[in-house]
């Protein structure tokens, strides 16, 4: 992508109509069309919003990528238990770690990190800001659609034996240790960093943008679908309780 690829501001329209697709959609869509279809509108480039949307309440747009943090984190959380009760010697929880990967490929990896490689990181890389960084970030990106290819591999061929058991925890403990900094470094270094390159103007446009398309295109409550969908498989581990995380001796 190049600076100037199109008309008026920094974030181009169609882009957004295409990228900003269904988080409902998504959840269901292949991995391969959900990220064809951000690439695509990603293509059309960063620098072209030719009107600008009706105002409606909007988070921003670094805010909403941090919600799809949270689920994110507590995806890492089912996987931690995962790994400890395969540890611990327990029946593997095929249909929980398998459906928790499922939500890592569909929303998290052809979606939600889309986004980022399509309007942060370009963004970034343009400004000459965090490049090293962004590099590493865009590595850890591919591991992890490598480690849950992989998770994937082994759930569906049941984790029958105990190597079998022993790769799935290494790739679950894998994706954790890598996912929990990944995480914690974008929201507290590229996501400002990423407010502070982008001007004003732009920036609320972008936070109307990504509502006004979900609004419009997939209705009300689709984040509130994938967070039940990860209640779902918390509630299948035992850890959908907050109350038991917390200690009872200070």
């Amino acid at each position: 992508m190049t600076e100037g690829s199109g008309e008026g501001s920094p974030i181009g329209e169609a882009a957004y109509h295409q990228a900003r697709v269904s988080r409902r959609t998504l959840i269901t869509a292949s991995a391969v069309g959900a990220a064809a279809a951000i690439g695509a509108g990603a293509a059309i480039g960063i620098n072209a919003l030719t009107s600008s949307p009706t105002p409606i309440p909007a988070i921003p747009p670094s805010e909403d990528l941090m919600v799809d943090h949270g689920i994110l984190k507590r995806i890492l959380l089912g996987y931690r238990e995962v790994s400890r009760q395969v540890t611990a010697g327990d029946p593997v929880p095929i249909a929980p770690i398998a459906a928790a990967a499922a939500l890592v490929q569909t929303y998290i990896e052809s979606y939600h990190e889309a986004l980022e490689e399509a309007y942060v990181f370009p963004r970034l890389q343009q400004a000459g800001r965090l490049s090293g960084l962004v590099r590493t970030l865009l590595i850890q990106h591919d591991r992890g659609r490598h480690l849950t290819a992989g998770i994937t591999e082994l759930t569906a061929d049941g984790v029958r034996t105990e190597v079998a058991r022993a790769a799935l925890t290494r790739r679950v403990d894998a994706f954790v240790r890598m996912y929990e900094p990944h995480e914690a470094w974008e929201d507290t270094v590229v996501f400002p960093a990423f407010r502070e390159i982008t001007p004003e103007r732009v920036f609320a446009e972008l936070g109307e943008r990504f509502a006004e398309e979900e609004r419009k295109l997939f209705g009300a409550g689709a984040v509130a679908h994938v967070v039940d969908r990860v209640a779902a498989i918390e509630a299948a581990l035992w850890i959908g309780d907050l109350n038991s995380f917390t200690p009872s001796v200070i």
